[in-house]
C-alpha cells in the first residue's frame, strides 16, 4: 500500500469515526495504519478505544502488544499476555509476528530483569518451545520468587508437555497465595483430570464455579469428568448452564449431543447436532454424527443427505461413496447403490465385500451376469471365503444353475464339511435336478448333523416318493410333521404319497389339514382332494373341491381340467365341455384339455366339433398318438374305415405298444372282411395285454381269435 493510499484510507476511518465514536472496527483499523506510519502513541490510543469498547477483542489485545513492546511498557505487556494466555496459549500466529525478532528486540530493550524472562517465556510458548519457555520462567523466578503470574505460565507450559504433576504444584503454588484465584482452581481441574485423578478435578471445578459461576468452559470441563464418572445426567446438566452462558459454544453442543446419545435419547442428541450445523455449516464430525443417529432412526433419506455434506467437505474420502450405496441399497435405489459401489472400487479394487454388494444390488436389478462376474471376482480375491461360495450359490440356485450351483456347494463342504445349510440346499439342486438318490445321501448327512429339521425330511420325502418308495416317503413326512405340525407341504406331500398308494380317506384327510392351516397352498390342495375323491368315485364331492379351488383361483387351467373329468364321470356332458372351454381359454396349449372335449363331444353326438379338437390337439403336437387314436374312434363309429385305419395306424406309428390301436384296428379289418390283417392286430394285442399284465383282456382277445379260427366270427 503506498503512503498516499494509506492517507487516503486513514481520511476515510476518520469519518466513519466522527459519526460513531463507538465505533470499533474504524478505530481497529485507524491504528493499525497509525502503527504502520509509526504513530505508536495514535496507534495505542486507536487499540485502548477498541478494548474498551470490547475486552474481549482478542486481536486489538494481540495489536497493542506490539505496540507495547516498541513504547517499553513491560507492565502493559505483561498485563495484555496475561489476559491473551487466559483465552488461548497460542494467542500469536506464526504469521502474525516474527517471535525470534520479537525476543530480540526485547532483549534489547529490556533489562535481564524477571520481566524478561517472563515476556520471553511467554513467547516460547508461542513458539511451542514449551521446554525453553520453563528455562526462562526458572530464571524469573529465582528473580522474583513472589511473581504469582510466572507459576500460571510456568503450569500451562508443563500442562502442554503433559508434565500435570509439576503444574499442578505451580497451580497450587499460586492457590497459596490467593484461595480465590478462579483461573488458577480451574487450570488445576484439567491437570487433575488428564492424570484421571476426577475427584480432585471435580473438587477444583466446584471451587472455580463458586468464584465464578458465569464462566460457560469450566462448567463444560466439570460435564467431561462427570462424563468419565458415569453421571451422564450430571453431565448434561453441566453441558446445558454452559450453553446457557455461551449458546455458540460448538464443542459443548458436541458434547450434549454425544452424552444424549449415550443416555438413550437419539432425538435430543440429533437437536443438539441441527444445532452444530446451525453455527457452522461445515462441521464434517457433525454431519457424521448425525449420519450415524438418523441411519439408526430409520431416516435413511436424512442420512444420505448428510453423507452427500460429507462427500462436498470431504471429496477423497471413498468410505462415503461405500456407506452411501449400503443406505441407497436399503431405500431400494439400486442403480445409485452400483454407482457408489463402483465409484469406490476405482481406488479400493480389492474390497471383498463391495464386490458382494454390488452383486446383490445388480440381482435386485436383474443384471444377473454382472451380478455373477462380481462374485466371481470377490472369490478370486478370498477363494478360501465362504461368504463369496455361499452367496453365488444362493443366486445360482435362483436362477436354475444347478449344475454351477453344485460345483460351489462342493467347494463350500471342501472348506467346511459340517455345514448343514450346504447339504440342505444341496438336498434341494438334486432334489430339482432328479438326482433322487443324491437326495437322499445329502439329506442323510444333513440330518447327522441337525436331526430335528423338519425340512430335511421333506426333501428325503419328496426323494423316496419319486423313487416309488412311498412307505418311506410316508414315513418321513410324518417325521417332519412329528417336528413341526404346521408344516402344510409335509401334509400336502404325505397326501399324494397316500394317493400313490391308492388310499383316499388318508389322503382327503391330509389335503384338508392343508386346507386349514395354509393359503399358498389351498388350492393345490383342493385340487389334490378332489383327486382323492375320483379314486372314491364320489363325483358330486369331487367337483366341489374343484370348484373351492376355483373361487381362489378363477384362472387356474388345471382346476378347470379336472372338474371336466369330474362332470364327464357324471355324464353332464355340457358342463364338461365348458369346463374344457374354459380350460383351453386359460391355457390354449393343453393337448389334453382338446382330447377331453372331443371325448365329450362324441357322447353327445357332436362328432364334427370332436374331429375338429382331435386336429387342433395334432396341430400343437403331431406326435401324439392318443389323438390319432381318437380320431380313427369317430371315423370308425361314422363307417369311414379308411381314414379309421390311417388314423390307428398313425397311432401304432407313434406307440407301437398301443394295445387299444391294435384291437380297434383289427376290429375295422374284420369290418372289411381283410382277416388275416384283423387276426395279426389281435394277435399283437393279445401278446402287448400278456406282456403288460392284463390278463383279463388277454384271455378276451385269445377267446376272439378261437372263434375267428372255428369261423364264428
Amino acid at each position: 500500500m503506498l503512503p498516499g493510499d494509506r492517507q487516503e484510507i486513514l481520511a476515510k476511518f476518520e469519518q466513519f469515526i466522527d459519526i460513531d465514536s463507538n465505533d470499533a472496527e474504524a478505530h481497529h483499523e485507524r491504528g493499525k495504519l497509525h502503527y504502520l506510519q509509526g504513530n505508536l502513541q495514535e496507534a495505542l490510543a486507536d487499540f485502548n478505544r477498541v478494548i474498551l469498547l470490547n475486552p474481549k477483542n482478542i486481536e486489538a489485545r494481540k495489536d497493542r502488544v506490539q505496540v507495547r513492546i516498541l513504547l517499553k511498557d513491560s507492565p502493559g505487556v505483561l498485563e495484555d499476555l496475561r489476559e491473551l494466555l487466559k483465552v488461548n496459549s497460542q494467542f500469536f500466529g506464526k504469521n502474525k509476528i516474527n517471535s525470534e525478532e520479537l525476543i530480540q528486540t526485547l532483549q534489547s530493550i529490556l533489562d535481564n530483569d524477571a520481566n524478561y524472562y517472563t515476556i520471553r517465556g511467554c513467547f516460547y510458548i508461542t513458539l511451542e518451545d514449551f521446554r525453553s519457555a520453563i528455562v526462562d520462567f526458572n530464571e524469573a523466578l529465582k528473580l522474583n520468587p513472589e511473581r504469582v503470574e510466572i507459576y500460571r505460565f510456568r503450569g500451562l507450559a508443563y500442562s502442554a508437555l503433559s508434565e500435570y504433576q509439576n503444574a499442578i504444584e505451580d497451580y497450587t503454588e499460586i492457590l497459596k497465595h490467593n484461595l480465590q484465584d478462579f483461573l488458577a482452581y480451574k487450570s488445576r481441574g484439567e491437570c487433575y483430570f488428564f492424570l484421571k485423578d476426577y475427584q480432585k478435578a471435580l473438587e477444583d471445578c466446584n471451587k472455580a464455579i463458586d468464584i465464578d459461576p458465569s464462566d460457560a468452559e469450566v462448567y463444560k470441563n466439570r460435564g467431561i469428568i462427570l462424563s468419565e464418572q458415569g453421571h451422564l445426567q450430571g453431565a448434561k446438566s453441566d453441558y446445558n448452564k454452559a450453553l446457557e452462558l455461551k449458546p455458540d459454544y460448538l464443542e459443548v453442543c458436541r458434547l450434549r449431543a454425544e452424552t444424549c446419545y449415550d443416555l438413550g435419547n437419539k432425538q435430543e442428541a440429533l437437536a443438539n447436532l441441527n444445532l452444530i450445523l446451525q453455527l457452522n455449516s461445515n462441521d464434517v464430525t457433525a454431519y457424521k454424527n448425525r449420519y450415524k443417529i438418523r441411519k439408526e432412526l430409520g431416516d435413511l433419506f436424512g442420512a444420505i443427505s448428510d453423507l452427500n455434506q460429507i462427500l462436498c467437505l470431504e471429496p477423497n474420502n471413498t468410505d462415503i461413496y461405500k456407506k452411501r450405496a449400503e443406505l441407497y441399497f436399503y431405500t431400494n435405489n439400486f442403480e445409485k447403490a452400483v454407482l457408489d459401489y463402483t465409484e469406490f472400487l476405482k481406488t479400493n479394487p480389492s474390497d471383498f465385500n463391495v464386490y458382494i454388494n454390488r452383486s446383490v444390488s445388480y440381482t435386485e436389478l436383474k443384471n444377473y451376469q454382472k451380478a455373477l462376474a462380481d462374485l466371481s471376482q470377490a472369490i478370486q480375491i478370498q477363494p478360501n471365503s465362504l461368504k463369496g461360495y455361499k452367496t453365488r450359490s444362493k443366486l445360482l440356485i435362483e436362477l436354475g444353475y444347478f449344475t454351477d450351483a453344485i460345483k460351489d456347494l462342493n467347494q463350500i463342504l471342501l472348506l467346511d464339511s459340517e455345514n448343514f445349510d450346504v447339504y440342505e440346499q444341496r438336498a434341494y439342486v438334486n432334489l430339482n435336478i432328479k438326482d433322487f438318490q443324491k437326495t437322499i445321501d445329502d439329506c442323510n448327512s444333513a440330518l447327522k448333523l441337525n436331526p430335528t429339521n423338519a425340512k430335511i425330511y421333506c426333501y428325503r420325502g419328496n426323494a423316496y416318493s419319486a423313487l416309488g418308495y412311498q412307505k418311506k416317503a410316508i414315513s418321513d413326512f410324518s417325521q417332519a410333521i412329528s417336528l413341526n405340525d404346521n408344516i402344510s407341504e409335509a401334509y400336502y406331500n404325505r397326501g399324494q404319497s397316500y394317493i400313490n398308494l391308492k388310499e383316499p380317506y388318508k389322503a382327503i384327510e391330509d389335503f384338508t389339514k392343508v386346507i386349514q392351516i395354509s393359503t399358498n397352498l389351498a388350492v393345490p390342495a383342493y385340487k389334490k382332494r378332489g383327486m382323492a375323491r375320483f379314486l372314491l368315485n364320489n363325483w358330486t364331492d369331487a367337483v366341489e373341491d374343484f370348484k373351492q379351488a376355483l373361487k381362489i383361483d378363477p384362472n387356474d387351467a388345471e382346476a378347470y381340467y379336472h372338474l371336466g373329468a369330474a362332470y364327464l364321470l357324471q355324464e353332464k356332458m355340457q358342463a364338461a365341455i365348458e369346463s374344457y372351454t374354459q380350460t383351453i381359454k386359460l391355457n390354449p396349449n393343453n393337448t389334453y384339455a382338446y382330447q377331453a372335449r372331443a371325448s365329450a363331444r362324441i357322447r353327445e353326438n357332436d362328432y364334427q366339433g370332436a374331429i375338429k379338437d382331435f386336429n387342433l390337439s395334432i396341430k400343437l403336437n403331431s406326435n401324439d398318438p392318443q389323438a390319432y387314436y381318437g380320431l380313427g374312434s369317430i371315423y370308425s363309429q361314422q363307417k369311414q374305415y379308411q381314414k379309421a385305419i390311417q388314423n390307428y395306424s398313425r397311432a401304432i406309428e407313434l406307440n407301437p405298444e398301443y394295445t387299444a390301436a391294435y384291437l380297434e384296428r383289427g376290429y375295422v379289418y374284420f369290418i372289411l372282411e381283410d382277416n388275416p390283417k384283423g387276426i395279426r392286430d389281435y394277435k399283437r394285442a393279445a401278446s402287448l395285454s400278456e406282456q403288460q399284465g392284463n390278463l383279463a383282456q388277454y384271455q378276451e382277445i385269445e377267446k376272439a381269435l378261437i372263434q375267428l379260427k372255428r369261423g364264428n366270427c
